[in-house]
Parts: C-alpha cells; structure tokens; sequence
C-alpha cells in the first residue's frame, strides 16, 4: 500500500504490505467523531491514542455519536439488514473502497442514520478500506452483537477482489 499525505510542513509518503487479518475480527465502541469529518485530514492524534490499547490486526474501533455509528478508525463500516447495505448518512469520510462498491453496487446502498439501538437487527457488519479491505465483524462485545452470516461479505469480497485485478 503507497500512502502519500501532504501538510502545510511536510510530505509523507509511505509503503507497506497489507497484514492479514484475524477471521474472528471484532470491534470495539467508542464515542467519537472526527472533526470536518467529511474531508480526509491528519488530526489524527487521538485516533492513534485510541488505537495503542488495541490489537490492529484483530480489532477496529468505531466510532459513533448522539448514539449512531460513523466509521471505523481506519475503515468505512456497512451493515447488511432487510437485504440492503446501509452505510452512514453523514459526519463521516467516505473513502475510496466504499465509493467504488457503492458505484458498482447503487441499487444494494441505502443512506441512512444507524443506531447502536438497532445493531441487533443486523445479519453482518462490514469494514472496508485500502488499508485493510473488506473484514467481517465477528462481534461487538460491549453490545453483545455477534455475527450471523457472512453471505453479503462474501459478495462485496468479490467485488472488491475484481477491483485489486483490474
């Protein structure tokens, strides 16, 4: 993975493999939200206090506010219920792996608020990101959410694996 960021003192360019993730990945709640979150930025200070106290390639934090899920620390987070994919409707960036499945799959995307309230009501939870592609949450501990199929996770693996191809 090639990251270049750019600040008003510095250019940073990076290049690492992608790890490989645990198959029993699970999340980790915490009441956050970025500030501008809707442009990509690199006030990222707390985030990575944040991300010390866990293991990356087993856990991913998300966020959420006034009891509705944003995004992953370093992902973007869809739920699959009632046969659709529901992503956030807002306070959130969108990255690049959630804008080209949406693109490819419109039809399958509904925006709408997610309450932590109705988490029960969802088959799946999907973390996608360049970083670390598409991950199925096994659970959610603190909110005793645990997985029930890994169907649709399957399909938007696919998807995602035409893009790395093309």
């Amino acid at each position: 993975l090639l990251r270049i960021a750019i600040n008003k003192k510095k250019i940073s360019i990076s290049l690492r493999k992608r790890n490989q993730f645990n198959k029993n990945f699970n999340a980790v709640l915490k009441k956050y939200q970025r500030s501008l979150p809707n442009l990509k930025n690199l006030q990222y200070k707390k985030i990575l206090n944040m991300q010390k106290n866990i293991n990356m390639k087993k856990e991913e934090i998300i966020f959420y506010n006034k009891g509705k899920l944003l995004e992953g620390s370093t992902t973007n987070i869809i739920l699959y219920a009632n046969n659709k994919f529901i992503i956030p409707r807002n306070n959130y960036y969108s990255g690049i792996t959630l804008n080209y499945l949406v693109t490819k799959m419109p039809h399958m995307f509904l925006r709408q608020d997610i309450s932590l309230k109705k988490l029960g009501l969802c088959k799946e939870i999907i973390l996608v990101g360049s970083g670390k592609g598409i991950i199925s949450i096994a659970s959610i501990k603190s909110l005793n959410w645990y997985r029930t199929s890994t169907i649709m996770y399957n399909k938007l693996l696919n998807v995602y694996e035409k893009l790395l191809r093309e």
